[in-house]
């Protein structure tokens, strides 16, 4: 049967269906329990400390290398630096490759070591020299680990 524009079909609903305590009564439908849906969570963190955040760029005055240089860009862990992911770490305090939390900042991966990281300091990368002298240095900063490398 044609449907015509405009209108739609009437649900049927079959005796069976109504005569269930736990039938919808409007549409007839009764309804689907899923037992392996998954809940949304956030991820579990685990506080660190608090911590003093430096910034740094790939620049050379803070990597010592340049563009054309074999090495630019590649983190400690082996991966290509990048703003919004790549943080710098002491690895005797977090080990790289897992994820923290930063108060104020967001999510990172612990990719990177620098000669003046060391403790509970943390360098984060930024696109530009100067928006990381704009960031500056802030300390006593809530540092959170969400999930360890596997």
């Amino acid at each position: 049967m044609k449907e015509r524009q405009g209108f739609q079909r009437k649900p049927t609903v079959s005796n069976t269906h109504r005569n269930c305590s736990n039938t919808d009564e409007k549409t007839g439908n009764r309804p689907v329990l899923k037992t392996s849906a998954r809940i949304p969570q956030k991820p579990l963190r685990h506080v660190i400390g608090d911590f003093t955040l430096t910034a740094y760029t790939l620049d050379y005055h803070c990597t010592g290398k340049r563009p054309s240089q074999p090495g630019f860009g590649i983190t400690a862990s082996g991966t290509h630096a990048r703003v919004g992911r790549t943080i710098a770490v002491d690895p005797r305090v977090i080990p790289i490759g897992s994820r923290v939390f930063i108060e104020g900042i967001g999510s990172r991966i612990a990719e990177d070591t620098g000669g003046g990281v060391k403790g509970r300091h943390l360098d984060i990368l930024f696109p530009s020299e100067h928006a990381a002298v704009t960031f500056g240095v802030k300390r006593h900063v809530r540092v959170y680990l969400e999930e360890m490398p596997r």
